[in-house]
């Protein structure tokens, strides 16, 4: 009894069920277990200065009437009853529906969505599941003798990379889900492979007082002592061992005067296996607002580093004031604006005409800028916006007094032009073809879009055999996501990630390659 005479549980007993050992208190039936009251007192000073203990006695015990999937995570039910309506993705759904030991013991609340189910997976879950199948077809075939493990070295990533090399490229499992196949237009990617050997510093090291440059210098060759090939498997088909390199883009590129000699050296390396799709791209990492320049920067540095545009035409608005604003504050808070300086040129590339119906012109400005302003009319594409560039005025001509029309005259446009959008309405398309008054018909490639949404830049790029790679400099920092291939049409690109696209940049190929997007 309490101390008003109310009735308190002093003791509970609970009954396991299916314990993982059989349980005998004395005087307690099988499997039943006592849970006695705990005592806790605290010190409570009150108003007037005076204290008081109080003691709280109970059953450290609550009812469990439900939990969320996070906390259901390692847990097996019999009965398992859920409420999927309010889960955000299919990892949640698995999570709840997959603490069930059997069917006939789940219980599904309501309804729930099922486009969470069917919907499309991102393309680092993808990546995952395609991994995990040639580790299932590799671990099968071993165990049935029909590839040999050589010693070498076998972590995940050099497995895979040697498995791949002996099977072939594009070799599937028969296992695969059909979803989850990959092919030239959507090839499975595969991350770097670093050997690297750790050093560990001893108390010997710190007492002899070695350098840290001396102990980068005992690491490194350790590395190099150290490194292993990659021919860790071996099939009776081939008999042949294979030797992996994956080449990879360094995280900092000199520019000197042999810059562009050296990015085609490292294209032609890449472009000799066959396809350029184990190069994962790098990007910029947010910092004090800069997501603007972020994602920006992101895409032109992978047009630089993969298209082989001439860098003094690709950069020519880059130049020594520029650099040092840049440099000193972010002056340029709007896409347009930076993208208007970056794309800056010497000549002209674009200008604008006011002309009447008695074909009277009157030059109203020039541009010297890739940056292509949205201007008031709405376009359904990229493509309508270059093959329509006039729009109708409030002006007047002065001789005739007929209204003008607005038009644009592409002069000699650079390398990498960008397009703002007005909004959602314009679609990008994945090859634009421009004609310049000069009778010159100039093809560009979409290279990248910025999105933006909830006041923040991201970005995607897109490169030359159809990759598309998201990028957030706050999120992803200075890697990226792939995100599937133009080439599947199943992309849209007219958003990312909850956010909206804002501009696209083309960059200029000399021999048009037919992508459908």
């Amino acid at each position: 009894m309490g101390s008003k005479n109310q009735q308190v549980l002093d003791t509970l007993f609970v009954k396991l069920k299916n314990p993982p050992k059989a349980i005998k208190f004395d005087d307690l039936p099988e499997n039943v277990v006592p849970i006695p009251k705990t005592s806790t007192s605290i010190e409570v000073s009150l108003p007037n200065d005076t204290k008081i203990r109080i003691v709280r006695s109970q059953v450290e015990v609550s009812l469990n009437f439900s939990m969320t999937d996070y906390s259901s995570q390692g847990k097996t039910r019999p009965h398992n009853v859920v409420d999927l309506n309010n889960l955000r993705t299919h990892e949640a759904y698995y999570t709840a529906i997959s603490r069930s030991s059997s069917a006939d013991g789940t219980l599904i609340l309501q309804g729930f969505d099922q486009t969470k189910l069917t919907g499309k997976i991102s393309g680092a879950l993808r990546q995952e599941f395609r991994e995990l199948e040639l580790l299932d077809d590799i671990t099968d075939n071993h165990y049935r003798g029909k590839t040999t493990l050589l010693l070498g070295d076998n972590t995940r990533n050099s497995l895979i990379k040697a498995y791949r090399e002996a099977r072939g490229l594009f070799y599937v499992p028969p296992s695969a889900h059909k979803a989850i196949h990959w092919s030239k237009k959507d090839p499975l990617l595969e991350p770097e492979i670093h050997n690297v050997s750790w050093h560990i510093v001893s108390s010997s090291d710190k007492k002899q007082n070695i350098p840290n440059e001396e102990i980068a210098r005992i690491t490194k060759n350790e590395v190099q002592t150290q490194k292993r090939d990659h021919d860790s498997i071996m099939t009776p088909e081939k008999q042949k061992s294979t030797t992996c390199k994956v080449i990879s883009l360094p995280r900092k590129i000199k520019r000197g005067p042999n810059s562009l000699d050296s990015i085609n050296s490292r294209e032609s390396s890449i472009n000799s296996q066959g396809s350029n799709f184990n190069v994962v791209p790098n990007g910029f990492a947010w910092s004090d607002n800069s997501c603007a320049y972020d994602s920006v920067l992101t895409i032109l540095f992978s047009i630089w580093a993969s298209d082989n545009q001439p860098s003094e035409e690709l950069f020519s608005g880059i130049n020594s004031n520029l650099a040092k604003k840049l440099h000193q504050a972010f002056e340029f808070t709007a896409v347009g604006s930076l993208l208007n300086h970056l794309l800056a040129t010497e000549h002209e590339t674009t200008r604008i005409h006011n002309r009447c119906s008695n074909n009277h012109l009157k030059t109203v400005h020039s541009i010297h800028s890739g940056h292509n302003h949205p201007g008031m009319v709405a376009h359904s594409s990229i493509q309508q916006w270059i093959n329509m560039p006039s729009s109708s005025t409030h002006r007047r001509c002065r001789v005739c007094n007929e209204p003008y029309i607005w038009t644009a005259e592409y002069i000699d446009l650079p390398q990498v032009v960008a397009f703002e959008l007005r909004d959602k309405s314009t679609g990008l398309d994945s090859t634009v073809l421009v004609k310049q008054s000069t009778g010159t018909d100039l093809t560009y490639r979409l290279a990248g879009i910025v999105y933006f949404g909830d006041m923040h830049f991201v970005a995607c790029i897109i490169r030359q055999d159809g990759q598309i790679w998201f990028h957030d400099g706050i999120t992803t920092q200075r890697n990226l996501i792939y995100e599937g291939s133009i080439a599947s049409g199943h992309i849209d690109l007219t958003s990312a990630h909850s956010k909206g696209a804002h501009a696209g940049i083309y960059c200029r190929i000399r021999n048009p390659l037919t992508v459908s997007g």
